[in-house]
C-alpha cells in the first residue's frame, strides 16, 4: 500500500510542474508577442 501512494505521490508532483512549466510558457510567450507587437509599432520589426 505504501508503495501506491509513493508512486500517487509522484504523478501528483509531475503534474503540478507540469502545470507549473505550462503557466511560465504561456507568460514567456505573452511576454515575447507582446515585445514583437511594441518593436511593429515602433518600426523595429519586420515581420
Amino acid at each position: 500500500m505504501e508503495h501506491k501512494n509513493l508512486q500517487l505521490a509522484a504523478v501528483v508532483k509531475l503534474s503540478f510542474a507540469l502545470v507549473a512549466v505550462d503557466m511560465i510558457y504561456c507568460d514567456f510567450k505573452a511576454a515575447a508577442n507582446l515585445n514583437i507587437t511594441n518593436m511593429q509599432t515602433l518600426g523595429f520589426y519586420e515581420g
